[in-house]
């Protein structure tokens, strides 16, 4: 019969696996722990590129036509009811000072719709002077006009200023035009004004 011994039994050797030394299970561990980091890592760099493009992504390609469109609309319903929220505050003002901005005198057309549109007459002309054109006198190649102006006798050329701001604008052999407040008058040679 066999006796039971004290001795602990000796594990098994199986053939190809020799048994990790103390060194060999801490380089297993830290290149274990390594792996898990670099994993680690891996997937945090994943989510910052997923959020990153969605943050980014919308701002790199040009919005499309539709969608300004619907901004455009949108902007525009926006003003449309400030403008109702501004026309109804005012229109339960009953002070009767109210100005409606929509009102303007551009969409009226006038304020006072009792003004006449008709434009202001010229003033009347002036009164001119007793005027004759009595001669001319060529020097070279200038005319000089003989100007008869109540009881004096002057010469002048085009540009000169005759008493009371009688302005010569134009001398020919026959005729001569003279400028007096904004009025002009041709005279011809010998003759009365027209």
């Amino acid at each position: 019969m066999a006796v039971p011994s004290s001795a602990k039994p000796k594990p098994e050797i199986k053939a190809g696996k020799l048994p990790l030394t103390p060194a060999e299970r801490a380089k297993r561990a830290y290149r274990n722990q390594i792996i898990v980091i670099i994993l680690f890592l891996i997937i945090a760099l994943a989510a910052l590129a997923i959020g990153f493009a969605e943050l980014v992504l919308p701002y790199a390609k040009p919005p499309s036509d539709e969608a300004l469109m619907l901004e455009a609309k949108f902007k525009q319903q926006q003003q449309i009811g400030r403008a109702l929220n501004i026309s109804l505050a005012e229109a339960q003002d009953i002070s009767g000072h109210r100005i409606d901005p929509a009102l303007s005198k551009i969409t009226i057309g006038r304020w006072d719709p009792f003004n006449d549109l008709r434009p202001e007459p010229p003033p009347p002309e002036p009164q001119w002077p007793n005027i004759r054109y009595a001669g001319v006198i060529r020097s070279l190649n200038k005319l000089y006009a003989i100007v008869e102006i109540e009881q004096g006798t002057y010469s002048a050329r085009v540009g000169d200023t005759l008493i009371g701001d009688i302005l010569v604008t134009r001398i020919s052999e026959s005729k001569m035009t003279l400028s007096y407040k904004g009025y002009q008058r041709e005279f011809d040679l010998g003759g009365e004004s027209k």
